[in-house]
């Protein structure tokens, strides 16, 4: 899920970023549509979609190792912002 052909940056933007962006995204429309409206449904799916996300940003984050890769710290850069997004998004839902 995280690779593609060829590996290098464009493998953190297509296939880990963008879906995980998108369900941050989501994350935090729930979240905001559970505190304007008093939604519990909306307040549970943002609980739910903020785990799924963390669940593959918080290890991803934490198993980086330093590096000077040109590459590899564009990537690093973009894991740590999906963190500090998730990372709003769930204070959010929570």
């Amino acid at each position: 899920m995280f690779a593609t052909a060829g590996g290098g940056g464009e493998a953190y933007d297509m296939c880990c970023f963008c879906p995980l962006f998108i369900c941050i995204v989501a994350t935090l429309w729930a979240a905001l549509a559970g505190l304007t409206w008093g939604a519990a449904r909306a307040s549970a799916v943002a609980v739910a979609l903020a785990t799924v996300a963390g669940m593959i940003v918080v290890p991803l984050v934490a198993s980086m190792e330093p590096t000077t890769d040109p590459d590899e710290v564009g990537g690093q850069e973009l894991q740590w912002r999906l963190f500090w997004m998730w990372t709003g998004a769930t204070a959010v839902a929570l």
